[in-house]
């Protein structure tokens, strides 16, 4: 057995000894919802005045579902099982296994490359999301559902993500700036901008 497994089994024994089992699984379940879903939130309601948080949030959503993609591609690469099922009866599967590899962690992938985008705007939401990454990533391994390599390796996919969209931001500004002036989050003509 690996050392990795080990590490599991005993994350996964002070989670249930804890009695955190049915928590640790709604995070792992809905991680990537809610982090799209506040990434979402910020774009469609922070204040018009907040324009580099709204831009933040957008290029976090286009990092975050790159990563995501990037995610699926790789694990159809790699062909690694599920803690759960790779470690004999010493890490539990607290909830269905999905068919997939395990790496890279798919929801880590997303996360980080949304709290990569969110960075864009030097925001305390970038900080928030990775907060949100690594909790995600915890509950996913208490589940047996990811080791930790496997979250490093969906961390690292979901930064680079992040930075490359962060390069490449200028061939979103056109289709962002459409969005920000017809959703009504600025005015037509740029120069009249409200100061308020």
């Amino acid at each position: 057995m690996s050392v990795e497994i080990y590490l599991l089994h005993w994350l996964q024994s002070f989670v249930l000894g804890a009695g955190l089992g049915g928590l640790a699984v709604a995070v792992a379940r809905w991680s990537i919802w809610i982090g799209a879903f506040g990434a979402a939130a910020i774009f469609l309601l922070a204040p018009r005045r907040a324009e580099a948080l709204r831009r933040a949030a957008f290029y976090g959503l286009v990092a975050g579902v790159l990563a995501l993609l990037l995610a699926h591609a790789l694990a159809g690469a790699f062909v690694r099982p599920r803690p759960a099922a790779a470690g004999g009866s010493l890490v539990r599967a607290l909830e269905a296994l999905p068919p997939s590899s395990s790496f890279p962690a798919r929801s880590g992938a997303f996360l980080f490359g949304l709290a990569g985008g969110l960075w864009s705007g030097g925001e305390d939401a970038a900080v928030l999301a990775v907060l949100w990454g690594l909790i995600g990533a915890v509950a996913e391994m208490a589940t047996g559902l990811a080791f930790p390599t496997d979250e490093i390796g969906g961390a690292i996919l979901g930064l680079s993500a992040g930075w490359a969209v962060l390069l490449a931001r200028g061939l979103f500004e056109r289709p962002l700036a459409w969005l920000l002036r017809h959703g009504g989050w600025m005015p037509s003509n740029p120069r009249h901008r409200s100061s308020r």
